[in-house]
């Protein structure tokens, strides 16, 4: 994302160990993480991408991180 779009992304240390904690690798490897991140950070990615891109603003960095719900949450600058 940084060298093709010049987008700063940043994921905090709540959200590796939330990945983690909901994905037991110790059956299946990283497929589980990778799966993970597919269905409930990339699709959010997207959304907010487009949504950049339709209000033709830039996006300059995306900050990832877990709520005190555990809920994933993101900050977009543009």
């Amino acid at each position: 994302m940084g060298e093709q779009h010049g987008v700063t992304l940043t994921y905090s240390e709540e959200l590796v160990a939330h990945i983690v904690a909901c994905c037991p690798m110790h059956e299946t490897g990283a497929r589980l993480l990778i799966g993970y991140i597919e269905q409930h950070i990339l699709p959010q990615l997207s959304r907010y991408w487009l949504q950049a891109m339709t209000e033709k603003a830039a996006i300059r960095q995306i900050d990832i991180g877990v709520n005190g719900d555990e809920q994933i949450v993101f900050e977009i600058v543009c």
